[in-house]
């Protein structure tokens, strides 16, 4: 049987005017709340690309209301015990 592990670290980074990046915090429990349509982009595809590194997939033809994802299946998606 196949076990996967993850955690999700949030990082806070500020970039200076030469580009230059800084971290100024790592989060333990980061937010994944959505204020406005860009933050829902950027955080729904990071949740789905986090599921997708763990194994993950999304059932096909399963409707759940929503616009499908722009992701591609994972050539190895059959593998998964979520496949069927």
């Amino acid at each position: 049987m196949k076990s996967n592990f993850f955690e999700l670290f949030g990082y806070d980074f500020l970039l200076d005017s030469d580009l230059n990046p800084w971290l100024l915090e790592v989060n333990l429990a980061p937010s994944l709340t959505a204020d406005s349509p860009i933050d829902f982009h950027v955080k729904s595809n990071l949740i789905v690309d986090m599921l997708n590194l763990v194994g993950l997939r999304r059932l096909p033809g399963k409707r759940t209301g929503r616009k499908p994802s722009k992701v591609k299946p994972h050539p190895n998606d059959k593998e998964s015990p979520f496949y069927n």
